[in-house]
Formats: C-alpha cells, structure tokens, sequence
C-alpha cells in the first residue's frame, strides 16, 4: 500500500463530500487491507492515515510463508499458526490500539474455530467469516475465558518450533466441549 494513494483517496471522497455540500451523507471511513509483509513493516505509517484496519489472512499468510494455499506442491507448507504469521498479526492489532483504529480480519482464518480462538486472544474483536461458521466458532468461543485465549496467544507468539506449536494448540483444544474437532480439522501444524 502506498501511504501517497491513501492520502489521494481520502482528498478525492472529501471533494465529493464538498460538492454535495448538505447532501453529502456521512463521512466515508477509509481503511486499508493489509495483505503483504511490507504492509505490516510501515504498519505505524498506514494506521495514521486510516480509519480502520483490516487483515485479509489468506493473502498474508501466503505472502509471508512464499507458499501458494493452492499450489497442491507446497500447501502442506501453508500454516497460519506459522510464527511469523502469529507475530505479523500481533503488530497489526498493536497498531490498531495504538492508534486507536478499529481492526478487521477477513479471510479463512477467521471461519476456523482453533485459528478464530487464536486471533481473540491476540486481540481481534472484528472476525469477517461465511454465516455457516458463525455457529462452530461461537460454540469454540464459548468455551473459553478470554483470558484463557490471551494466554494461549501469548504463549503461541513466543514459541518457535512448530512442534511446541501444535503441543500448544492439542492442548488447549483438547478441553471438554471442544474434543469434537477432532483436532485441527484438517489443517496440519
């Protein structure tokens, strides 16, 4: 994302808004997606200027880990529970409460009810996903404390080994209520 595109965008809706003059509805909230890692590193920059964020996971992921999701080659290599996926999206909600803009995540990530748990406990509160998951991952949901998911967050964020990542997840996803899963549903650690 170009800061200099943003900034042009919000001078041409306040041009429009001008021109209506009385007739201009609200004011237009313009945010930005962030999709690639250069996004996340001038992340301070892009949250000045905007009105809200928003995560769209299944590029990030992609783009952070150089694996193509479709590519049937390197897709097991996919994992958006991978460290420097968890750490990209620790920044963004860190830029979000301190610049005090409202942060979204749209994508896959947010339809699955381990990955849903995870990004509550690194802050999210805005989670975009297709209706037919809203009920597995209310049901997910319910049966933690967000303390419990901030811990699990916390202690994710701060391992390396991919092994002690999936040690961590079976062992918050093996509480009763949830043992249905059957673990990660098919996504592999």
């Amino acid at each position: 994302m170009c800061i200099r595109d943003r900034l042009e965008a919000r001078s041409i809706i306040e041009e429009v808004n001008t021109s209506l003059g009385n007739e201009a509805p609200c004011p237009v909230p313009v945010g930005a997606l962030i999709e690639v890692p250069s996004a996340v590193l001038i992340l301070d920059s892009i949250a000045e200027v905007s009105d809200f964020l928003a995560v769209g996971t299944n590029d990030l992921i992609q783009y952070i880990l150089a694996v193509g999701r479709l590519n049937e080659e390197v897709s097991d290599l996919y994992n958006p529970l991978h460290p420097a996926v968890l750490k990209s999206l620790q920044k963004v909600v860190m830029a979000g409460m301190e610049y005090k803009r409202p942060v979204f995540v749209c994508g896959e990530m947010a339809a699955h009810p381990v990955f849903s748990a995870v990004l509550v406990g690194l802050g999210f509160q805005n989670l975009s996903m297709n209706a037919v998951a809203i009920p597995q991952i209310k049901k997910t949901l319910s049966c933690f404390e967000f303390s419990e998911l901030r811990d699990l967050a916390s202690r994710l964020i701060t391992a390396y080994r991919l092994a002690d990542i999936r040690n961590l997840v079976e062992e918050a996803f093996g509480k009763p209520g949830i043992n249905g899963m059957s673990g990660m549903n098919g996504v592999e650690i």
